[in-house]
């Protein structure tokens, strides 16, 4: 997301982007926000720390990332991490990165008003759109399925908020969120590899932290444990995953669906059933 954090609403508008923030459709309902071109993310200033954060990601330590990400001291510190975070989204990257993104953009949405905070919020939702999809889809390479239905817990109870604005919005904005989100999975689909965020967090983690800690069972719920046992953060427990090929079928039986279940979510008519590109050849539900 350009240039998200800066001291006037007038200025936070043009960093959106000033289509974006006052075009409207001819019924004058809100536009959804567009997913920007990748080059133009990864133009933007990142943070000082970049090659550190990949490091950990690449070993799937979202733990001390999280905690690393936590510690920026000032704007333009969170700004740069924001532009890093939707760079690893855009480039297919785990569940983790949706989740600090989404927050981000709603805290963002809530400090200004309209039109400028409803830029954010909008854009929120399409996050939230999309990681939903990404939950559903790539759940078969979990071999706990319960953990990502704990995410999708955490994303539909805990980010609450975020679902009541979109539904909120008018039955065109509703849909164009859906289809910004359509294609950002199509556009993130055959760069998706195992997800260490997505596949932990289940039974099978909470079993074997609270077997070395007993004490944990006795946690209070929180809001965004989504209704379920939620540990606080700790060093990974290693998922392990199911083999892309094995999974494949289902993944594709899943993704025709998509949109249809978008559109019952959204309360969509079945004749604005949202639509989006088809994922690339080579990845599971794209054409033959």
């Amino acid at each position: 997301m350009k240039r998200l954090y800066t001291t006037t609403a007038a200025a936070l508008a043009l960093a959106l982007g000033a289509a974006a923030a006052s075009a409207q459709p001819a019924s004058d309902a809100p536009t959804a926000p567009t997913v920007p071109p990748t080059e133009h993310i990864a133009a933007n200033p990142m943070p000082a720390a970049r090659d550190e954060f990949e490091k950990l990601a690449v070993r799937g330590d979202y733990f001390e990332l999280g905690k690393q990400l936590d510690g920026a001291r000032s704007l333009d510190e969170v700004n740069r991490d924001m532009d890093w975070e939707e760079l690893q989204i855009v480039n297919g990257g785990s569940v983790f990165f949706n989740f600090v993104y989404i927050d981000s953009l709603w805290i963002l949405g809530g400090k200004f008003p309209e039109p400028t905070g409803g830029v954010a919020k909008r854009f929120a939702g399409v996050m939230a759109l999309y990681t939903a999809q990404q939950i559903k889809i790539d759940a078969p390479r979990c071999a706990d399925q319960s953990a990502p239905d704990h995410r999708m817990d955490q994303l539909m109870v805990g980010r609450g908020d975020v679902w009541r604005y979109i539904m909120s919005l008018p039955e065109v904005t509703r849909r164009d969120l859906a289809v910004e989100a359509l294609k950002l999975e199509a556009r993130t689909a055959k760069s998706r590899r195992e997800d260490v965020t997505l596949c932990s967090g289940g039974m099978a983690e909470i079993t074997t932290r609270i077997a070395r800690d007993p004490a944990l069972a006795n946690r209070q719920l929180t809001p965004y444990s989504g209704g379920r046992v939620d540990l606080p953060p700790g060093p990974p427990i290693p998922p392990k995953f199911v083999d892309a090929k094995a999974a494949a079928p289902k993944q594709a039986a899943i993704r025709a669906q998509i949109p249809g279940a978008l559109a019952r979510l959204l309360k969509l008519p079945e004749a604005q059933t949202p639509g989006g590109p088809a994922p690339p050849p080579g990845v599971a539900g794209a054409p033959r």
